[in-house]
C-alpha cells in the first residue's frame, strides 16, 4: 500500500485501531455480516442497498489476454525471446496458456486463476523490462534512464 493506487487510511489511522479493538465481537460481525459499524455508519449516506452488499474483489480486467489484439507491449512481454531472456518462466507452459485461456468459460475460477497466472508473468517481465534490463518492450524504463 506504500506506493500503490489503493488507499486504505481510515484503517490504518491509529485511533480508528484503538476503537475497533476495543468493539465488542458482535458489533465487528453480526452473523456472517462483516464490517457491521462501518455498515451501519454508512446507510447515512449511502442506500442500504449499497451500504450492506457483499464484499467483493477488485480485480484488473486480466481478459486481457483474450481479446483480439493484444496491447504490443504484452505480446513483447510475453514473446519466446523475451521470456528466454529472462529466464523467469517456462516459454512453452505460457505458451500453451496463453492458447488455452481462450477456450475457458469467461466467468469460470479455472479462466480466473489462469488470468492471474498470465498477469503475474507479464507483471515480472514488466518489473524486469523497467528496472533491469529495458529490452522485452518498446515501453519507457528506469533502467535507461527515460
Amino acid at each position: 500500500m506504500h506506493s500503490s493506487a489503493e488507499t486504505r487510511y481510515p484503517f490504518l489511522d491509529e485511533g480508528v485501531v484503538d476503537f475497533l479493538a476495543r468493539l465488542a465481537p458482535p458489533w465487528k460481525l453480526r452473523g456472517w455480516q462483516d464490517k457491521y459499524v462501518l455498515r451501519r455508519l454508512a446507510e447515512r449516506w449511502l442506500p442500504r442497498g449499497i451500504a450492506r452488499r457483499p464484499k467483493t474483489m477488485f480485480r484488473a480486467p486480466f481478459d486481457v489476454f483474450c481479446e483480439r489484439r493484444v496491447p504490443a507491449f504484452v505480446e513483447q512481454l510475453l514473446s519466446e525471446e523475451s521470456l528466454r531472456r529472462t529466464g523467469y518462466f517456462d516459454v512453452e507452459r505460457v505458451r500453451y496458456w496463453r492458447r488455452a485461456v481462450r477456450r475457458l468459460r469467461p466467468s469460470g475460477s479455472r479462466r480466473f486463476v489462469v488470468e492471474i497466472g498470465l498477469c503475474g508473468v507479464a507483471a515480472t517481465q514488466l518489473w524486469h523490462h523497467t528496472f533491469l534490463d529495458g529490452t522485452l518492450a518498446d515501453i519507457p524504463t528506469i533502467a535507461d534512464g527515460t
